[in-house]
């Protein structure tokens, strides 16, 4: 699995190392069109990233809890919608208090009220008739078939016919006052605890305790007590007399319900309240509450409405506005990094980087201060400002803070407290980590963003009138930010470092380690290189910070620039400790191939372990193109001899390329000064700097440093510190008397 994974970086970093990302002391169009696209892009994309709501929002607009500085005037006529909570909210009263809708049907209560009349005009017929008791129940056995006898037998019995039957039509009056439902409807089968009865032109409602099915009317007659004053007659015989005649007249009408239902729910207010052009919306001096918030947002979708609605120029206007904002800050920075820095920094490569790191910061922006509407304080702008310092170099890192600031606050709506606090976070983490020598130095960078978080949150929320709370807890969220930024960085800093062959500091101190496999084999297969590398790391160590180079990489660099002698050891002098030379018993032509292949070799060996392109540049360019003149001198005198023609000098001269770097060439220098001092009898300080004087003379008159960037100033200076070193290496030693002398 690591394997694959180490397979899969590889691939990675082949694709991102960009054509032409060799700096070779020339302009080319191809970087420049790449990176004007890559900031074209980056500019668009961070443009159409963000929502509708932010780009058409008027700029300088206060947030929440923000002090408005100026009046906010309707600039057109928008209403203020609620919110989606509020007309919820309402809906689900409305629900609750819904009624279940009946159809009453009147004709089915007439039917009852005749039918009623009916009987007792028979029954009083009957009885007018002066037939027998037993005769009368029969015929009214006989229009009541399912009415009790015993309730009949009593009927007839009753002389009061006139009385009865207004106590019976005054129970059915008040019976179907509300109405009779069907024996089949359960009202506990519907969520509904009232009703509403629809009656010809009325409309009256009914709680659901008041509605009775037909099986219920005869218990409700018994309670009233209508036969108290009747003889003979019980209220159970009225009850089920009266009960007889009743019919179900109530139906649920759920097409009504629901229908009702939609029209009560649309009754509900989408509008909290309607804007006027030239309204006041903010009065200067007030605090943001939420509701001033809703109606500045209600204006920024009514724009975006206009805007969709009239002309294309008008709907990408803003737009456009903010995306060449965008692009002409990062055109700016690259403008800066054209012109200010040479042109090993400016490859596509490390630009694609420094640009990943600035889109880095725009998400955990887009993240935290929109998608989660968190605290601004919560932004991790130190991130970007701690990769782009320890990757690069201070001003790099504070350039491009300021960048990310000025696009942080455009994309932002012109937030200028936004903007603020990212340039604060950012340049103070930059200034934290400029010199970072191990992985504990991040915990200064700590140290230093809680006291600036904290400074800068108290004197910003009291600027802004914030009550003491509102400051312990925003200035909580700024320490929160301060640990978790530089732990942030420390993770996301070795995937810049591997995929965009970027050596830091820190990568080059863990190279230092001579427990590093590389520096171990080289110890064990060559111990001649591996001490000649040593010395000539502390040769280049000292010259490199005497003229102001880069000392630690000018060291590693060197320490691992003969790795590719391992091959064969014993054909390089260091290594045969005074034994008869292995070149003496082949050809010159062959002792040069040998030779220059420790290039080559050391080249193969640098990529299998995954060494920085930084530290493969001392070994390809050490020897530059400088002459194996030995072996040339050696086959020119073999060529006369045998009367052959002139032997090629390329053919003896190691491939190159040339030193491209300070680091670079300050190790050919050391390298031949270490090599040619071992052969001095008498290392006098005179002489000493003379044979320095003499190689540094011979590099500059060649050729070979002409792609480096060093100065006369620089050779100078490098000549007086490697003789100082060589001086301390060579000094003369008391000679100790030994034991037999001293007796």
């Amino acid at each position: 699995m690591f394997r694959l994974l180490i397979r899969l970086k590889r691939i990675i970093k082949k694709k991102l190392k960009l054509a032409g990302e060799i700096y070779n002391g020339k302009k080319s169009k191809d970087r420049y069109l790449y990176k004007s696209l890559l900031i074209l892009v980056a500019g668009l994309v961070i443009t159409l990233a963000y929502p509708q709501q932010l780009v058409y929002q008027p700029v300088e607009l206060p947030r929440l809890n923000d002090i408005a500085r100026e009046n906010i005037v309707a600039p057109f006529d928008f209403e203020v919608k609620r919110s989606p909570e509020q007309i919820e909210s309402d809906q689900q009263e409305v629900l609750a208090n819904l009624p279940l809708i009946f159809d009453y049907d009147v004709s089915r209560y007439e039917q009852v009220y005749r039918s009623a009349v009916s009987f007792f005009s028979r029954l009083r017929a009957l009885k007018e008739a002066d037939i027998s008791r037993a005769n009368i129940v029969d015929s009214l056995k006989v229009i009541k078939p399912n009415t009790n006898i015993a309730t009949l037998r009593d009927i007839a019995r009753h002389n009061d016919v006139d009385r009865l039957e207004n106590l019976t039509l005054e129970a059915i009056e008040a019976i179907y006052n509300i109405g009779v439902m069907p024996d089949s409807i359960d009202l506990s089968d519907y969520d509904y605890d009232r009703a509403l009865i629809r009656k010809r032109l009325q409309r009256f409602n009914a709680g659901f305790d008041s509605l009775r099915s037909r099986n219920e009317v005869r218990g409700l007659l018994r309670q009233r007590g209508y036969a108290d004053t009747l003889e003979n007659i019980s209220n159970s015989e009225f009850a089920e007399l009266a009960a007889s005649f009743v019919e179900p007249n109530l139906q649920i009408n759920m097409q009504a319900t629901e229908q009702f239902r939609d029209e009560k729910l649309a009754e509900v207010p989408r509008v909290e309240r309607t804007f006027k052009a030239g309204e006041l919306i903010v009065e200067r001096n007030t605090k943001i509450d939420a509701w001033h918030m809703a109606a500045l947002e209600a204006m920024t979708e009514k724009r975006i409405e206009t805007g969709e609605e009239g002309s294309l120029w008008h709907f990408i206007l803003p737009y456009l506005g903010r995306a060449a904002l965008i692009i002409f800050t990062f055109a700016a920075l690259a403008v800066f990094f054209s012109f200010f820095k040479n042109g090993k920094f400016f490859t596509n490569q490390k630009f694609t980087a420094l640009m990943l790191v600035i889109m880095l910061e725009i998400v955990f922006v887009y993240i935290i201060d929109y998608s989660l509407n968190q605290s601004m304080y919560l932004i991790p702008f130190a991130i970007g400002g701690i990769l782009l310092t320890i990757l690069f170099d201070l001003e790099t890192g504070i350039i491009s803070t300021l960048a990310i600031s000025l696009i942080v606050g455009v994309i932002q709506n012109f937030n200028f407290s936004l903007a603020l606090i990212a340039f604060l976070a950012g340049t103070t983490s930059c200034l934290s980590v400029k010199t970072v020598h191990k992985r504990s130095d991040f915990y200064r960078s700590i140290l230093y963003l809680m006291v600036m978080y904290i400074l800068a949150i108290y004197l910003m929320e009291s600027m802004k009138f914030s009550d003491s709370e509102t400051i312990v807890t925003q200035t909580a969220f700024g320490v929160i930010n301060a640990i978790l930024s530089p732990i942030i960085a420390m993770g996301i800093l070795p995937v810049f470092e591997s995929l965009f062959n970027i050596t830091t500091d820190l990568r080059l101190l863990e190279l230092s380690d001579m427990n590093h496999p590389l520096l171990r084999r080289l110890a064990l297969e060559a111990p001649g290189t591996y001490h000649h590398s040593i010395l000539v790391g502390n040769l280049c160590e000292k010259a490199a910070e005497a003229i102001g180079a880069n000392p630690l990489l000018a060291r590693v660099g060197t320490y691992y620039h003969d790795i590719g002698k391992m091959e064969i050891p014993e054909y390089f002098v260091e290594n045969t400790s005074g034994s008869k030379s292995r070149h003496d018993t082949i050809s010159p032509h062959m002792s040069a191939l040998i030779i220059g292949s420790h290039v080559k070799k050391g080249l193969e060996l640098a990529e299998e372990e995954d060494l920085p392109e930084a530290i493969m540049a001392f070994i390809a360019e050490h020897h530059g193109t400088s002459l194996m003149s030995f072996f040339y001198h050696k086959a020119t005198e073999l060529a006369k001899e045998e009367g052959e023609e002139e032997v090629p000098e390329m053919e003896y001269r190691y491939p190159g390329p040339k030193p491209r770097s300070k680091e670079t060439a300050i190790l050919m220098i050391a390298d031949s000064v270490e090599a040619a001092s071992r052969t001095l009898d008498e290392p006098k300080p005179s002489r000493i700097r003379s044979l320095v004087r003499k190689i540094i003379q011979s590099k500059f008159e060649s050729g070979e440093l002409s792609d480096s960037e060093l100065t006369m100033r620089d050779l100078s200076i490098m000549e007086n510190a490697f003789t100082q070193m060589l001086l301390g290496i060579f000094h003369k030693r008391v000679d100790y008397p030994s034991k037999e002398e001293e007796e």
